[in-house]
């Protein structure tokens, strides 16, 4: 089955961690003999764009471009069926929307529908667009036992239709040797890796560090990501007189040279699937402090390997945040646990052999 041919749909190649994954996973399969196709809904520039290039990954942009489009619809449906893949496999709401029902049209034999977060259940309109989407693909993938569990109860999808391939780390790749610029001013540093975006809450971050920093003249703040609200969360701490204190860095390719000059990781989102940047935070590591949102709970044992605190609460966060500054012996010992417990259950090796073994039993 290794030369089975597989488009992976995805809305956009932003750097974010869904897109990282799927390009990482096509990477592997395309080394096991898959002939792997990158599908995206727009026409833009990325890092990941390069990367799926250098590759060799075949690329189709198309340019979606509105919310109903049914010119970009026609022309996804013809790709498909000029292609003639075996598998279909979108990624996330908006590609599954449309890339589910081109497959469907296209009479692809294997579809996949994968979310990597809650997206597909933030609505009743979604959750209904998704159960009419069950009936049309072959399998579900999500990326954790909470997630199928949500599915379930929330989405009204039977437990069967439902698989379950956590999100995994190269960790081989993440260890090679990286030349890293110092940035820090001897300071200690709590930093945050992720995109600048509402359920991200970087205003989460920004207040319990604005609050630290009223007492604490020796901690510097970083956040490493771009996104939506970056002008926004810009704006107010100039305004605020602290960007010297916390410092946004926009996308940064090599992020690992800036994980491993934290002293503490906060993930401080409203919601999340399995993510990324905390398994690589915690891979590095570096000892967290995350909200109780999603699979954070399932990565994250308090008091053992991080701190886990409400969403949305800035005070909650900041005291958590000092536990592990004013104690290097903490920090220290939750470093540790954090990078033996996420390397041996979240490694990329092991979720693209899931993944081989699945598109081997469907298309049988």
């Amino acid at each position: 089955m290794g030369t089975a041919k597989i488009a992976f749909v995805i809305e956009s190649l932003e750097n974010r961690g869904a897109q990282n994954l799927m390009v990482q996973w096509a990477i592997r399969l395309q080394e096991k003999g898959f002939r792997v196709h990158i599908v995206t809904f727009r026409d833009e520039r990325s890092p990941l764009i390069q990367k799926v290039q250098q590759a060799g990954l075949p690329l189709k942009m198309f340019h979606k471009r509105q919310r109903v489009d049914m010119h970009f619809f026609r022309k996804l449906v013809s790709y498909f069926k000029e292609e003639n893949f075996d598998i279909v496999h979108t990624h996330v709401f908006t590609a599954n929307l449309w890339g589910q029902l081109a497959a469907g049209i296209s009479r692809t034999p294997v579809r996949i529908l994968h979310e990597h977060g809650y997206f597909s259940l933030a609505s009743g309109f979604r959750r209904n667009v998704t159960r009419g989407l069950m009936k049309m693909c072959s399998k579900i993938l999500v990326v954790s036992d909470h997630l199928k569990q949500s599915f379930r109860t929330d989405g009204k999808i039977p437990a069967a239709k439902v698989e379950v391939i956590k999100n995994g780390v190269d960790w081989e790749d993440f260890d090679r040797t990286i030349v890293s610029e110092p940035l820090r001013n001897g300071q200690l540093v709590v930093g945050a890796v992720s995109a600048l975006e509402p359920r991200k809450d970087p205003f989460n971050f920004v207040h319990a560090a604005e609050e630290i920093l009223r007492s604490q003249n020796n901690i510097e703040f970083w956040w490493v990501g771009d996104g939506l609200l970056f002008p926004e969360v810009q704006e107010y701490v100039s305004r605020k007189k602290l960007s010297q204190r916390i410092k946004l860095w926009g996308n940064q390719k090599q992020v690992r040279s800036f994980l491993e000059q934290m002293d503490v990781f906060v993930l401080p989102s409203k919601t999340e699937g399995v993510p990324l940047s905390l398994l690589e935070a915690m891979g590095a590591g570096v000892p967290v402090v995350a909200t109780r949102v999603g699979e954070n709970e399932g990565i994250v044992s308090s008091g053992e390997n991080g701190f886990l605190v409400p969403a949305e609460n800035p005070k909650a966060l900041g005291e958590a945040i000092l536990r592990l500054v004013n104690s290097e012996e903490v920090r220290e010992k939750f470093g540790k646990n954090a990078k033996a417990f996420v390397r041996t259950r979240f490694s990329l090796v092991e979720s693209t052999r899931q993944l081989t073994q699945l598109y081997t039993e469907l298309l049988r």
